[in-house]
């Protein structure tokens, strides 16, 4: 592939012709035409480019325009093309990128430069209510698979001059547009510098979206937790951005990537500031509750109904002895499968069809829970003891996070089958000694709590928003120029 324009307009044309494998490719347009005398051309990809406005404002204010004898293509610019959004590149590799990503290509004969004009007109979805984060306060419009619609979305929230968004370019064969979105003077000192490194150093040939690009930045390829919080809502992002985080959108994918992220990050939404102090404080409370019996009901049911029975109220230990009577497997393994037969439901009801979703969701929980009860398969309280913890799970915002503790959940019930009380501490503290240790780009996981940093107190009990920091980041020390 060549490097640079040259100004014989056939040779470009045959660089392109090679390039795009036009003896096969049927939907690449090459649309020679002659300005007063001079031969241009004209490239575009059908479909991807509005053809309409080619014609209107490319071609025929070009076949119109004054005789350009020296090929210069900037006067060509300044006097006869009627877009705006069109610029002069002299490589080749760059112009080429353009095409593909729907912009259209003017070539003249005798210019070492080519005209890219902003031509995009393929079909794209319309805005609509982000399907997976239910909004009860605040903006209703969710991000799209544009990259430019989603950034006007945030520029519609943040109506600041100094929002900046860097296009890059990322991958080798197949080439995706992303864009590095923060505010100058409010992200965190260099945190938007080592995204883009980050970005410029990926070497694959294909990037399907956004959370396959999630995993090439992130600094822990082998933590657990999310390092990043993956959110579909311009009004999140905004309150990420005003907090000092920096963004980062792919194109082709309806999401946002955020970082640094923390625990407190991916627990939070932005519902909770929309509440007056006292709902959006029981709100949080309510979710940490239910993050914690997500994370650990399971797993201190067994064991205090394997090794402290003496912990439980005598009634309620005859109850769950009788309940268990005529169960014909033991308590551990009564409890993983109905830990793995929750799974499954998800699973299927994630992938199902939507108009069974709630079919499936009654028949797994109500129908076959109580056709596990009545066949004494399962005892009655663990049915209990999962649904609260499904309930939990569901409580969680960040689907990534959901994630992380449904596989800890596990771990957290076989250090309460190998040594009860003791055994779960002992896997918490091999579990939570390497997550406080991740960070997301130079930030802990678990701070601004641990280790202690000057924050907003707005992190779990919200304050009177007179009462609250003026600086609404939750980092006020490690501030500066992004």
């Amino acid at each position: 592939m060549a490097s640079e324009i040259s100004r014989d307009l056939a040779k470009n044309a045959q660089t392109i012709e090679n390039v795009f494998h036009t003896d096969k490719n049927a939907d690449l347009i090459l649309r020679r035409f002659d300005i007063s005398g001079t031969w241009a051309l004209v490239v575009y990809i059908e479909g991807m480019s509005d053809a309409q406005k080619i014609n209107d404002f490319v071609l025929r204010q070009a076949m119109d325009g004054e005789q350009n004898k020296e090929g210069d293509i900037a006067g060509l610019f300044l006097r006869c093309i009627a877009i705006s959004g069109a610029k002069t590149k002299t490589n080749m590799d760059e112009v080429i990128d353009d095409i593909l990503s729907g912009q259209s290509a003017l070539f003249v004969d005798g210019s070492s430069s080519a005209l890219v004009m902003e031509t995009r007109g393929y079909e794209k979805r319309a805005v609509s209510p982000p399907n997976s984060e239910d909004v009860i306060l605040g903006s209703q419009e969710g991000f799209t698979e544009s990259i430019r619609t989603n950034i006007t979305l945030i520029r519609k929230m943040v109506r600041s001059a100094d929002l900046v968004s860097e296009m890059l370019l990322v991958g080798d064969k197949n080439k995706c547009a992303c864009a590095v979105v923060y505010i100058e003077g409010t992200a965190l000192s260099g945190v938007a510098d080592k995204l883009k490194e980050r970005l410029k150093n990926i070497n694959v040939d294909i990037i399907p979206g956004a959370g396959f690009m999630n995993q090439l930045i992130e600094d822990s390829r082998f933590s657990i937790v999310p390092q990043s919080v993956m959110t579909q809502r311009p009004d999140r992002c905004a309150s990420f951005l005003l907090e000092g985080q920096v963004l980062l959108l792919t194109d082709g994918a309806p999401f946002a990537l955020a970082v640094p992220a923390t625990l407190f990050h991916m627990l939070n939404t932005p519902d909770d500031t929309f509440m007056r102090w006292q709902y959006g404080t029981f709100t949080r409370c309510v979710r940490f509750a239910g993050f914690l019996l997500a994370l650990f009901l399971p797993a201190v049911y067994l064991a205090m109904a394997m090794y402290h029975q003496e912990l439980l109220p005598h009634e309620l230990l005859m109850t769950i002895a009788a309940s268990r009577a005529d169960v014909p497997f033991s308590i551990i393994t009564e409890v993983i499968l109905m830990e793995f037969a929750f799974l499954i439901v998800d699973q299927a009801g994630t992938r199902i069809p939507r108009l069974l979703g709630s079919a499936l969701g009654i028949f797994g929980a109500l129908i076959l829970g109580q056709a596990a009860v009545e066949a004494k398969l399962v005892s009655p309280i663990l049915i209990i003891v999962v649904a609260i913890t499904a309930l939990g799970t569901y409580t969680i915002p960040d689907y990534s996070l959901s994630r992380a503790v449904q596989m800890l959940r596990f771990v957290y019930i076989l250090g309460a089958s190998l040594g009860g009380f003791f055994g779960i501490a002992v896997l918490v503290f091999l579990t939570l000694a390497p997550i406080s240790l991740t960070q997301s780009f130079g930030i802990p996981f678990f701070a601004p709590i641990s280790p202690p940093m000057g924050h907003n107190p707005d992190i779990i009990i919200r304050r009177p928003i007179k009462r609250q920091s003026a600086n609404s980041s939750i980092f006020t020390k490690r501030r500066g120029k992004a």
